[in-house]
């Protein structure tokens, strides 16, 4: 499961995505704003649309169906499990779903950033 930080843009990586009449040729020409559905479903099952105007929608390297794209800070303003889905019925085999859970800012920090527990040993005689 992805973790992400609470109130802060962040980029992700989503995929693959698989085109529907062979079930498994990656999508290389998808758009961001081709896709049917996109949006968040947040632990308390709201659903947060995601805003696709000015979002960076590359494909990764290789042709392989993944694409690397952001979240905004206004779509990380919840916490605790939710959901990434992308949808386009028209084109896609089945939805490209990324299980999520979004940390407080000091639990993220404590985890995986700069405010790390520092814990020195010291060896002792017996």
């Amino acid at each position: 499961m992805r973790e992400f930080r609470y109130n802060t843009e962040q980029t992700v990586v989503v995929g693959p995505f698989l085109d529907k009449t062979t079930n498994k040729s990656p999508i290389t020409t998808i758009t961001l704003a081709g896709l049917t559905y996109k949006h968040w479903i947040c632990s308390n099952w709201s659903i947060i649309n995601l805003n696709t105007s000015g979002r960076i929608w590359i494909p990764t390297g290789g042709a392989n169906g993944f694409y690397l794209t952001m979240l905004t800070a206004l779509e990380t303003v919840f916490l605790g499990h939710g959901s990434l889905y992308y949808y386009n019925p028209s084109t896609m085999s089945s939805p490209v779903v990324i299980e999520c859970q979004v940390l407080s800012q000091g639990m993220w920090d404590v985890k995986y950033g700069s405010s790390l527990f520092n814990v020195e040993l010291i060896a002792q005689k017996g």
